[in-house]
């Protein structure tokens, strides 16, 4: 029986990224959270074929995005998350990112205008930059189990 490792690249801790503060880094908020709905719920949604992805997401634009526009420039001001929840939708890789994001925003919509700003702040704050502790965690797990 042969036995391969898999080693991972230990990539060095970006030292100049933008750091926003995390409220508490043992438990992250994740987008269900702030979404405030059940896994089914998002499926039920996400699965729902009626309304095409394409037509989705310009209804996400045009009824909830560009409403929104001004509180979600004065919610963060050193990020245009307008502009961000729209290049999201207009840049995913692929149909069903477009979908995801269309539907995040649209279950978020209905818990209020403060779901949408909270969206957009969750996936700057831990998916496009994440801090610093998350690299750090990370590498120190790949040192130790190497």
């Amino acid at each position: 029986m042969v036995s391969s490792t898999l080693l991972l690249p230990v990539m060095p801790v970006p030292i100049l990224l933008p750091v926003m503060p995390v409220p508490n880094p043992d438990s992250p908020e994740s987008i269900h959270t702030i979404l405030t709905c059940n896994s089914d719920e998002f499926w039920k949604s996400f699965k729902n074929q009626t309304l095409p992805t394409d037509v989705l997401s310009n209804a996400v634009v045009e009824n909830i995005i560009r409403p929104n526009t001004e509180r979600l420039r004065t919610a963060d001001e050193r990020y245009r998350l307008d502009l961000l929840l729209s290049a999201l939708l207009d840049h995913a890789p692929h149909p069903l990112g477009k979908r995801y994001v269309a539907v995040c925003l649209d279950i978020a919509n209905k818990k209020g205008h403060d779901g949408v700003v909270n969206a957009a702040k969750v996936w700057v704050q831990y998916l496009l930059l994440p801090s610093q502790f998350v690299y750090f965690r990370r590498n120190v797990y790949l040192l130790l189990n190497s």
